[in-house]
C-alpha cells in the first residue's frame, strides 16, 4: 500500500512486520475485512524470534508520542530505558502484548499511524479511563478518511475474545463505560476529548494539529468526509496434539494451515452476526486474528523478549 505523505503523523512501523505471519485468509463481506494470520513455524512449532525483533522496534513508536520519540530518538539508552519503564508500570495489565500488537497491525497493514498514545495516557492517572485500545486514522481511496478505534483482547478461546470485543466496542460508541474512580459513564465522547487535548503530543505544525482535529470533530464544510470505524484484534489460545507433532514438516504446516482455516471460516457468518446483534453495521470494521500455542507462557516470553 502506497504510505500517504500528505501529513507528516504517519505510520512508523514498517510493513515487513507482516512478514512474521502467515496470512491463511482474507474475507471482504460489505464493510468488514477480516485477517487470519498464523505465526511463523520451526520444526513443528511456532517461532516467535522474528516477532520479538519486529515488536522491538515498534515498541518505542506505539508506547511514546511523537514528540517524546523526537526527543530521545537519538539518545538510544534512554530510549530503551523510557520504553521499559512504561511497559513495566503496567505489567499487571495482561493485555498490553495483544495492544502493541493491534498497533503494529494497523500500522503495517493498512498504513493507518496512529493519533494517541494511549500508553502515555494510561500511566498517568490524571488522564487515562478505559477505551479504545488504539486511535487511528486512514485515508481511502476516494480520499475520504476513517477514524479507527481499535479493540484488543488476549483469550484463551477465540470466539469468546471476539464476542468481549464486540462488546465492548459497543459500550464505547453508546458512552457507557463505567470509570471505576468517578462512577461516571464515558466512552467515544470523552475519548475525542482526550485525543483532542493531546493533539500536541502527536503534531509538528499548525497544519497537522488542524488536520487531526479534522478528523476528531468532522466539519460538513470540510472537502473530505470522516466516519468512525473500528479495528479487533484478538490473540487466542491453541493446543496442538503431540500425535501432529510427529509429522513431517510440510504435513505438519498443511495439517496447521487446514485446520485453522477451517475453524475461522466455520465461525466467519457469527462474527459479523455480533456486529448485527450490537447495531454496529454502519462501521467499517478490521478483524486481526492470531494464535498463539501454551497462549500464557508464550505472551509471557514474547513481551520479556521485546522488553530486554
Amino acid at each position: 500500500m502506497k504510505r500517504d505523505k500528505t501529513h507528516s503523523v504517519s505510520a512508523t512501523v514498517d510493513p515487513e512486520f507482516l512478514d512474521n505471519f502467515h496470512l491463511l485468509l482474507t474475507d471482504q463481506t460489505e464493510n468488514k475485512t477480516l485477517k487470519f494470520y498464523c505465526p511463523q513455524i520451526d520444526a513443528n512449532a511456532f517461532n516467535y524470534d522474528n516477532l520479538i525483533l519486529t515488536l522491538s522496534d515498534a515498541a518505542a513508536h506505539y508506547c511514546l508520542s511523537r514528540r517524546t520519540w523526537e526527543e530521545y530518538k537519538n539518545k538510544p539508552m534512554q530510549l530503551s530505558r523510557l520504553v521499559r519503564e512504561k511497559f513495566r508500570r503496567l505489567r499487571t495489565n495482561d493485555g498490553e502484548l495483544g495492544e502493541l500488537m493491534l498497533f503494529s497491525f494497523l500500522e503495517a497493514d493498512l498504513n493507518a499511524p496512529k493519533i494517541a498514545t494511549k500508553m502515555e495516557l494510561k500511566t498517568n492517572p490524571n488522564m487515562y479511563f478505559n477505551g479504545a485500545d488504539g486511535v487511528h486514522y486512514i485515508k481511502l481511496a476516494n480520499g475520504n478518511y476513517q477514524l479507527i478505534f481499535g479493540e484488543s483482547k488476549v483469550y484463551s478461546d477465540l470466539m469468546a475474545g471476539i464476542s468481549a470485543a464486540i462488546s465492548s466496542i459497543h459500550s464505547f460508541k453508546t458512552d457507557t463505560i463505567k470509570d471505576e474512580k468517578t462512577g461516571e459513564t464515558r466512552g467515544i465522547t470523552f475519548e475525542r476529548g482526550l485525543i483532542n487535548a493531546h493533539i500536541a503530543q502527536e503534531t509538528f505544525s499548525d497544519e497537522d494539529k488542524a488536520f487531526i482535529k479534522s478528523l476528531i470533530y468532522p466539519k460538513a464544510s470540510s472537502t473530505y468526509y470522516v466516519d468512525t470505524a473500528f479495528a479487533v484484534f484478538v490473540l487466542y489460545d491453541i493446543t496442538i496434539p503431540q500425535d501432529k507433532k510427529k509429522l513431517g514438516n510440510a504435513e505438519f504446516r498443511d495439517w496447521l494451515f487446514n485446520t485453522l482455516t477451517s475453524t475461522i471460516k466455520s465461525n466467519i457468518k457469527e462474527i459479523y452476526a455480533k456486529i448485527t446483534r450490537k447495531n454496529l453495521n454502519g462501521h467499517s470494521f478490521y478483524f486481526y486474528l492470531v494464535p498463539f500455542e501454551k497462549l500464557d507462557s508464550a505472551k509471557t516470553a514474547v513481551l520479556e523478549g521485546v522488553l530486554q
